[in-house]
């Protein structure tokens, strides 16, 4: 079973060449010469050639990203993460993932479109980037949350599992009482 974005992105794009005969590049020639413009109209044209669903939003993605697989570069993935707006937020993100990624070594770090997530055996926390601070996120779902650093995911960041965030604005907020908040997530998830 795939467990990150790019993962499941690869046995999908597998998936449909097994199923169709035709490999991603070649439904991209098709979507270009005879689909329509708009992403949800090329969804519900693909799935009309006989595509499932998730096969259909692949293809219409990648066709978006220009041909190319839409989690193939995670790099590029953060940099558009942290481009524009959210650009000043950049050197944060590094400091915070890097702190993840040396006090949790058995983490690993998925890079998905508009975030990155860390995984134990599943998902315990993530970063979501903004203009004035980024969120980190933590799954405090099924365990109770008391800190004074916490506040409650809502809008479309919220998810089933990461219920709440702690907003970082600079170096100094990634502290032991934070460490300590992503430690406890952590061990519940391991």
């Amino acid at each position: 079973m795939a467990s990150s974005p790019a993962e499941m992105e690869f046995l999908i794009v597998k998936a449909i060449k097994e199923d169709t005969g035709k490999d991603f590049k070649a439904w991209m020639k098709i979507i270009k010469n005879e689909g329509p413009e708009k992403f949800k109209e090329q969804i519900t044209w693909l799935k009309e050639k006989g595509l499932k669903y998730g096969q259909a939003r692949v293809l219409a993605a990648i066709f978006k990203n220009d041909g190319a697989l839409v989690y193939g570069d995670p790099e590029k993935l953060i940099q558009e993460q942290y481009s524009g707006k959210c650009a000043p937020m950049r050197p944060l993100f590094e400091v915070l993932n890097n702190t993840i990624q040396s006090q949790f070594p058995d983490a690993t770090l998925h890079v998905c479109k508009g975030y990155v997530s860390y995984v134990a055996k599943t998902q315990f926390a993530t970063i979501h980037p903004d203009k004035e601070h980024i969120k980190l996120g933590l799954a405090f779902r099924d365990h109770p949350a008391e800190s004074n650093l916490l506040e409650a995911f809502k809008g479309k960041n919220a998810n089933d599992k990461i219920s709440h965030y702690v907003p970082l604005k600079s170096k100094a907020d990634i502290d032991q009482q934070l460490l300590e908040l992503v430690k406890a997530v952590k061990t519940w998830y391991s």
